[in-house]
């Protein structure tokens, strides 16, 4: 009752907070660089998980599903994307207790490096002669950009078969000397039945605002996205398979990149698909929202997951396929494994 309070809370103050921010604020294209998606396996399925991600990522696809976790995970993830043009990192932690709740923290770094900055690298007028330009090699500089976001999440149980989780992130972007930063709220319900999961987040609850450094602003509008997966118990050899499906609903105006358009929102499907192989490999598949492809493999070894993970491009195949990798550790189990090593 009180989280469900809680919730309607945020809503209503949400809604008379983007009423009078909106107008006059950037809004179109800000925040894409959170659209990304964190975690290979998740990406490989196309991002279809937020009723069924692994609790080490699940800060960013529905906290909720943290409290599904007894272990302490620790994620780590990167990825080239664009021909290696772009760098994608994601490192997370998740801790805690089905008696006090689970707590999470992730970051996320999405850089290009090593930009040429040409400003006065051409030198005009040489030697007084109006037209005359040569390079100057001595001011040839170059800078970094980068965007990212460090999230901060809670989870637990409402109910027997409910599950909520809080992530509370601060968004950053630096472009040379410009640096921006804001704050925003995210908020995910899980409802477990039979062997279905349904989930639900709402991102950028409260709209999300960015100021600049030289006080302009931009806005990061309310997103939603529903999922259902499923997993069904097979043989030996195939030892499961795990469908799963979701639904994006963006704010904002018309994009051509949506299923279809409703009301206020952008619609956007996402499909993927889980193959268990004698429990220790994994396959998988998957459709993003904008209809590219994914694919990848994982291999569980004790107490480390390992993933790979592509994803082909679609539009953008021109600029070559993206290469995903990351690895899972289990804290708990690792210490076992290192305390019983010691004692041999």
């Amino acid at each position: 009752m009180d989280f469900r309070r809680l919730v309607s809370a945020i809503v209503i103050v949400s809604l008379f907070f983007l009423r009078g921010v909106v107008s006059g604020v950037q809004t179109k294209y800000t925040g894409e660089f959170l659209k990304f998606g964190v975690g290979v396996r998740e990406m490989s399925l196309g991002g279809a998980v937020v009723s069924s991600s692994n609790p080490a990522v699940a800060y960013y696809w529905n906290p909720a599903i943290l409290y599904r976790s007894n272990r302490s995970l620790l994620q780590m993830m990167h990825s080239e994307e664009f021909a290696g043009v772009l760098k994608y990192d994601n490192l997370s932690f998740v801790a805690g207790s089905a008696q006090k709740g689970v707590l999470g923290i992730g970051f996320i770094r999405i850089g290009v490096d090593s930009i040429h900055y040409l400003q006065d690298f051409i030198q005009y007028n040489v030697g007084g002669n109006e037209g005359e330009y040569r390079p100057d090699y001595s001011e040839l500089k170059f800078f970094n950009s980068s965007l990212g976001a460090l999230y901060f999440s809670i989870s637990n149980r409402l109910k027997d078969n409910i599950l909520y989780g809080i992530n509370v992130k601060f968004p950053y972007e630096r472009l040379y000397k410009g640096f921006a930063w804001g704050i925003g709220l995210d908020v995910g319900i899980l409802y477990e039945f039979s062997h279905y999961s349904l989930g639900i987040i709402a991102r950028d609850l409260t709209g999300t605002l960015v100021i600049w450094n030289d006080g302009y602003k931009e806005l990061i509008l309310p997103s939603f996205c529903v999922g259902v997966a499923s997993v069904f118990m097979l043989g030996k050899t195939i030892t499961s398979i795990e469908p799963s499906f979701c639904l994006d609903l963006s704010t904002g105006s018309k994009e051509n990149e949506s299923l279809f358009y409703l009301l206020f929102a952008n619609i956007r499907a996402r499909v993927g698909c889980e193959i268990s192989i004698k429990k220790a490999l994994k396959v998988r598949f998957g459709r993003d929202e904008l209809g590219d492809y994914t694919a990848g493999i994982g291999i569980s070894v004790k107490f480390i997951n390992i993933d790979y993970g592509v994803g082909f491009g679609g539009r953008y195949n021109e600029l070559g396929v993206s290469h995903r990798v990351g690895l899972i550790v289990d804290i708990n189990s690792f210490k076992r494994a290192f305390l019983e090593w010691l004692e041999d």
